[in-house]
């Protein structure tokens, strides 16, 4: 019997990459182009359980084509910058 191993997950962490992200495209995503009914932390509660010191999954086919196209922007800086090959990213969200 081969005694089972402790695992890994490899992950990125939420604010270090929205920070990024929000300097590299100048913007800020939590009040997108000034308008901040255009919140993308917002948006992202909306679709996910978040909590302290939880793990939440982007992937590419998550956005459909009824969503806003400021979250289209977003969400593909994400999925471009840090995504896997198969388009997913797996973030750690903790304050």
């Amino acid at each position: 019997m081969t005694k089972p191993q402790p695992q890994t997950e490899t992950y990125y962490d939420f604010i270090p990459c929205r920070d990024y992200l929000n300097e590299l495209h100048g913007v800020d995503m939590d009040c997108y182009e000034g308008n901040c009914n255009q919140d993308f932390w917002g948006w992202i509660l909306e679709r996910h359980d978040i909590h302290n010191d939880c793990t939440i999954y982007m992937h590419k086919d998550d956005v459909n084509d009824d969503e806003p196209e400021w979250v289209k922007t977003i969400y593909g800086w994400w999925i471009e910058e840090f995504g896997d090959e198969s388009g997913e990213i797996t973030l750690h969200v903790w304050w």
